[in-house]
């Protein structure tokens, strides 16, 4: 209840805009100190998908039809994880850590931008989803894999291994290349 009312007073327009998905109320963050200077976050957010019909009708169907969405963000390359995302039955839970106040890797590095200001990580995700609807029983998907690419303005998605592939290919796959006129003032709006 506290962290809703916090950030109807630090950012009410993004206020406005997460509570077409959850009551804010019944968001929960919880942390626990792993060492002096690093502690894992966990974000639960109960989505209200009656809520989230009422504003994107779409997008309410297509997350009743998932049993399990789990994204895991990481390092390419590397074990080192960012964040673990995992929506089940209309809760999104995400994890996250933090040292000494900036973002990190699960291993307590702090997570930074590349000296040229962009950044690089992976996606794994699994997923259950009903096929024939949210009434019925779900079926275990192929897991996919992505390379996440970001530069200022632009975000680029390819998916480089899907089911027995994953782990990645010699050949450069069909990406999603989304690109934003000035992300910077969007994200300054939502904030305000």
């Amino acid at each position: 209840a506290q962290l809703g009312c916090a950030l109807r007073i630090v950012c009410p327009n993004l206020t406005d805009f997460l509570r077409k998905f959850a009551d804010l109320q019944m968001i929960s963050l919880r942390a626990v100190p792993l060492d002096e200077h690093t502690s894992a976050f966990v974000l639960k957010v109960p989505l209200n998908l009656d809520f989230v019909e009422r504003h994107y009708e779409r997008l309410a169907a297509l997350l009743r039809h998932f049993e399990l969405l789990s994204v895991s963000v990481a390092r390419p390359g590397g074990p080192a994880t960012l964040a673990l995302l995992i929506l089940r039955e209309g809760l999104l839970e995400v994890t996250f850590h933090v040292r000494d106040g900036q973002l990190c890797w699960d291993t307590g590095e702090v997570f930074a931008l590349l000296e040229d200001g962009t950044f690089e990580c992976t996606a794994a995700v699994e997923s259950n989803v009903r096929l024939l609807g949210p009434s019925l029983g779900a079926v275990a998907m192929p897991p996919l894999q992505l390379l996440v690419r970001g530069a200022p303005g632009r975000l680029r998605v390819t998916c480089t291994g899907a089911g027995e592939e994953v782990g990645g290919s010699e050949e450069e796959p069909p990406a999603w290349d989304g690109s934003f006129a000035d992300l910077g003032n969007a994200a300054l709006a939502a904030l305000q």
